[in-house]
């Protein structure tokens, strides 16, 4: 198990520095994913990770204060709103279309009232 989860920590990280490039993928959620399997997984990996110029810059703060600075949580909520907008306007059932609208909006409700905003 320990294996699997390792190796979804690094999947997690190569789509998370792909989303670096890609604007439309997102970049924290899967660089959290990363940390997180990391940290249940190896000590070592964890600590290399922790030490990476992408952690500092991408997930550090949100790890240590639980908090975002308002143009990280306005990128990351236009990038969330544009792909499931995208998802909503081809999705062809009714529930699904419904079901990602839910999504969308507990997007907003946990980064706007859940994630405090860090001074930039």
């Amino acid at each position: 198990m320990k294996y699997i989860i390792l190796t979804i920590g690094f999947i997690s990280l190569a789509l998370g520095i792909i989303g670096i490039f890609i604007v439309l993928l997102p970049t924290t959620p899967f660089l959290l994913l990363s940390g997180v399997c990391f940290a249940k997984s190896s000590t070592k990996v964890n600590e290399w990770f922790k030490n990476t110029k992408i952690y500092k810059q991408y997930i550090e703060s949100y790890v240590e204060n639980k908090s975002m600075t308002k143009k990280r949580k306005i990128s990351l909520l236009a990038m969330v709103t544009v792909l499931l907008l995208i998802g909503i306007f081809l999705a062809k059932s009714i529930h699904l279309k419904a079901f990602m609208g839910v999504v969308l909006l507990a997007h907003y409700y946990y980064f706007i009232f859940r994630v405090n905003t860090a001074q930039e």
